[in-house]
């Protein structure tokens, strides 16, 4: 749902902060599209860039 809102709104990217060890949100956001990029501190963010 956000991810159409976010293309109504003309939006190119949308992206998250998760933390590293959640593997399921995780591989929830990669079955989704988005890819990760880990950060210090034990963070990864996963963005997605929007057509």
């Amino acid at each position: 749902m956000l991810i159409g809102i976010a293309q109504d709104k003309a939006l190119h990217e949308i992206y998250g902060i998760v933390l590293s060890e959640n593997s399921k949100m995780l591989g929830l956001a990669a079955k989704m599209g988005f890819k990760p990029r880990r950060l210090p501190d034990g963070i990864t963010r996963v963005s997605l860039v929007l057509d």
